[in-house]
Protein backbone atom coordinates (compact mmCIF):
# COMPACT_ATOMS: atom_id res chain seq x y z
CA UNK A 1 0.00 0.00 0.00
CA UNK A 2 1.27 3.51 -1.04
CA UNK A 3 2.43 5.57 1.82
CA UNK A 4 -0.01 8.49 0.77
CA UNK A 5 -2.56 6.14 1.22
CA UNK A 6 -1.63 4.71 4.47
CA UNK A 7 -1.59 8.80 5.73
CA UNK A 8 -5.37 9.26 4.58
CA UNK A 9 -6.73 6.29 6.00
CA UNK A 10 -4.83 7.49 9.12
CA UNK A 11 -6.60 10.62 8.85
CA UNK A 12 -10.06 9.19 8.27
CA UNK A 13 -9.46 7.01 11.96
CA UNK A 14 -8.33 9.93 14.22
CA UNK A 15 -10.74 12.33 12.09
CA UNK A 16 -13.36 10.67 13.32
CA UNK A 17 -12.88 9.67 16.44
CA UNK A 18 -12.39 13.31 17.16
CA UNK A 19 -15.17 14.18 15.44
CA UNK A 20 -17.55 11.39 17.65
CA UNK A 21 -16.22 12.74 20.46
CA UNK A 22 -16.97 16.71 19.39
CA UNK A 23 -20.34 15.73 19.00
CA UNK A 24 -20.95 13.29 21.76
CA UNK A 25 -19.52 16.74 23.97
CA UNK A 26 -22.14 19.26 22.22
CA UNK A 27 -24.87 16.90 22.42
CA UNK A 28 -24.49 17.17 26.31
CA UNK A 29 -26.65 19.85 27.29
CA UNK A 30 -24.55 19.88 30.62
CA UNK A 31 -21.37 20.17 28.88
CA UNK A 32 -22.91 23.15 26.66
CA UNK A 33 -24.37 25.30 30.12
CA UNK A 34 -20.17 25.71 30.85
CA UNK A 35 -19.87 27.51 27.86
CA UNK A 36 -21.18 30.85 26.42
CA UNK A 37 -23.16 31.18 23.11
CA UNK A 38 -20.08 32.26 21.30
CA UNK A 39 -18.30 29.57 21.76
CA UNK A 40 -21.59 27.07 21.31
CA UNK A 41 -21.78 28.31 18.30
CA UNK A 42 -18.33 27.77 17.35
CA UNK A 43 -17.99 24.22 18.39
CA UNK A 44 -20.82 23.47 16.45
CA UNK A 45 -19.74 25.45 13.12
CA UNK A 46 -16.22 23.11 13.94
CA UNK A 47 -18.32 19.97 14.10
CA UNK A 48 -19.37 20.79 10.59
CA UNK A 49 -16.37 21.83 9.07
CA UNK A 50 -14.52 19.02 10.17
CA UNK A 51 -17.64 16.31 9.16
CA UNK A 52 -17.27 18.11 6.07
CA UNK A 53 -13.55 17.40 6.24
CA UNK A 54 -14.27 13.68 6.75
CA UNK A 55 -16.91 13.30 4.29
CA UNK A 56 -14.67 14.85 1.18
CA UNK A 57 -11.85 12.53 2.47
CA UNK A 58 -13.76 9.31 2.71
CA UNK A 59 -14.96 9.94 -0.68
CA UNK A 60 -10.70 9.89 -1.61
CA UNK A 61 -10.38 7.41 -0.11
CA UNK A 62 -13.08 5.64 -1.82
CA UNK A 63 -12.19 6.67 -5.19
CA UNK A 64 -9.12 4.93 -4.85
CA UNK A 65 -10.83 1.56 -3.25
CA UNK A 66 -8.47 1.26 -0.32
CA UNK A 67 -10.86 -0.53 2.61
CA UNK A 68 -11.48 1.65 5.59
CA UNK A 69 -9.35 1.03 9.27
CA UNK A 70 -11.97 0.30 11.80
Amino acid sequence: MEDYVKRMLDEEKQLRLKCEKLEDFVSNEDNLKKLSLEEQKLMWQQLGFMEAYYKVLVKRINLIGAPLLK
